[in-house]
């Protein structure tokens, strides 16, 4: 599957940058839509996950949720596992294409995307 993000690798180094520049504001705003989640889901998809900022926010509210991330760039799932790795958390990362995974119709309590 082609690697559809057209960053190098240089711009992907910054990504999370904007988040980490105003302070934790946007896993604020993350936080406050994570409120529509089930009050306890078993499983949730991320899709688009990038940096898995909004996975590693569903895991550590809910830690017993099995928590499952997807993007279509393996760099950006490297950059996620290096993340979930620092954080010491258990969150299942592949490489699929979120207009047709390969998870079962139904599997998933919640599915989100954002930035």
């Amino acid at each position: 599957m082609k690697d559809y993000y057209v960053m190098d690798s240089l711009l992907l180094n910054f990504y999370d940058l904007p988040d980490r520049i105003i302070g934790g504001k946007m896993a604020k705003m993350r936080g406050k839509a994570l409120q529509y989640l089930p009050e306890k889901p078993e499983k949730v998809l991320d899709v688009a996950t990038g940096t898995a900022s909004i996975a590693i926010q569903i895991k550590e509210k809910h830690p017993s949720t099995m928590v499952y991330g997807i993007d279509l760039s393996e760099k950006m799932l490297e950059m996620a596992s290096e993340k979930i790795r620092e954080k010491n958390l258990n969150i299942e990362l592949s490489k699929q294409n979120m207009e047709k995974t390969l998870f079962e119709e139904g599997f998933f309590d919640a599915i989100t995307i954002g930035f």
